[in-house]
């Protein structure tokens, strides 16, 4: 048996065969033990998936001592940390050796975006390794935290970590030319408080409906984004593969998928309470009826100039101790109707001359001001009406997502 014919069976164990054959249509590089690792020695940017052996990092505390940071095993990625490091060649506190003798498969960055959608073993491996590098990161963060020599230059390092995280988020969003073919007039207002964001949105197509939602994940930056990272994969299965009958089911569906993911029982004080609440509608272009289901966060619609509020369940997408089905609501819309779906932090922000929250009654009454305008427009008067309202003197305390759709 040929050593592509071995990889090609242990690629089989963890991916489909028809993914493991495209994995190994790249180049497998071959790294010599001891070697140490910088970005000439992989080639391509993207994800390196190691096949055979180990790859180290390694990071020198203040006292000179030599710190593991963490290691990849076979079948093991660094979607985060590695290809931070590689980037930089002048990294003097964390160094990426090869212990023994070690074959790696770099897959370019563009093609797990496409396998991210098409396989779901790929999806599900990019999940399971990104939450294990945000984990190293969350290590390391603590750890910088301690340290007052090379403070900066560490932080700099975790925050270049980051900026991988938030590509990698970017990637499962909806592109603009998705959303431009889903949505033909909309907007999206996406602000994150942090380099990634807690709030996502989401848009596809299925059983002849356009589904589109806004969520506001538990927690902000690095916490928050593998929260939105979950929300988003498993809206793509539900959506796409599972099937649903409303958009009240959805948001059942989704539940339920959290709460296993996050092993929510509601039996142990110490089990995880996050989840996300979410603003979710599916739009049947033929008959034009719009169902709605919400998870804390509202619908709102503008009609002849009055708006009509949507109002949502009062219970997360996640453990809750008052959980409830959440209610489905289907109504009739019209050519030219506009539809908001939004998080909470357009209203929670303060700022202003008393340094007061912006609040829900003043979010509405800016949407019906500028509802009339077009779409690009008011994007822009909401992102002017946020800074000028936080304005220098307050920091931004929430992530903010704004989505707003016309009706032909």
């Amino acid at each position: 048996m040929t050593l592509n014919e071995q990889y090609r069976q242990s690629l089989a164990l963890h991916f489909e065969e028809e993914l493991a054959d495209l994995i190994l249509q790249h180049p497998v590089t071959e790294l010599a033990s001891g070697a140490p690792l910088c970005a000439k020695t992989l080639g391509e940017q993207g994800i390196p998936l190691v096949l055979k052996g180990r790859i180290d990092a390694f990071r020198e505390d203040r006292n000179g001592r030599i710190v593991p940071v963490y290691s990849i095993n076979p079948m093991q990625t660094c979607t985060l940390t590695l290809n931070s490091v590689l980037r930089r060649h002048d990294n003097e506190n964390l160094s990426v050796v090869v212990p023994e003798q070690t074959h790696v498969v770099v897959v370019p960055a563009e093609r797990s975006r496409e396998w991210m959608a098409r396989y779901d073993s790929w999806r599900d491996f990019v999940l399971r390794m990104y939450e294990l590098r945000l984990n190293d990161l969350l290590r390391e963060q603590e750890i910088v935290q301690t340290q007052n020599e090379n403070l900066h230059k560490q932080q700099r390092e975790i925050t270049d970590s980051i900026q991988y995280a938030l590509r990698i988020q970017q990637a499962i969003m909806p592109p603009p030319e998705q959303m431009a073919s889903l949505l033909p007039e909309h907007f999206v207002l996406y602000i994150p408080r942090d380099i990634v964001s807690g709030d996502y949105y989401w848009v596809s197509k299925s059983q002849g409906k356009t589904v589109v939602a806004v969520a506001d994940c538990t927690g902000h930056g690095v916490p928050g984004a593998f929260m939105s990272m979950l929300g988003m994969a498993y809206l793509g299965e539900i959506v796409g593969r599972q099937g649903f009958e409303t958009a009240g089911t959805i948001l059942e569906a989704l539940r339920a998928k959290i709460k296993a993911a996050l092993r929510q029982t509601g039996r142990g004080i110490e089990e995880a309470q996050d989840g996300m609440d979410i603003a979710l509608a599916l739009l049947d272009e033929q008959t034009l009826e719009l169902q709605f289901a919400g998870a804390f966060n509202p619908l709102y619609l503008v009609r002849d100039g009055e708006l009509i509020e949507k109002k949502a369940t009062r219970a997360p997408v996640g453990i809750y101790l008052r959980e409830k089905p959440f209610e489905n609501h289907r109504f009739q819309l019209r050519p030219k109707d506009t539809l908001y779906l939004f998080s909470d932090g357009f209203a929670d922000q303060f700022g202003g001359q008393e340094g007061d929250k912006y609040k829900s009654k003043r979010f509405r009454e800016l949407l019906l001001r500028i509802h009339g305008l077009p779409m690009a427009e008011q994007h822009d008067a909401l992102q002017r009406e946020f800074l000028d309202w936080k304005g220098q003197q307050h920091a931004q305390v929430d992530d903010v997502v704004v989505m707003g759709l016309r009706i032909a």
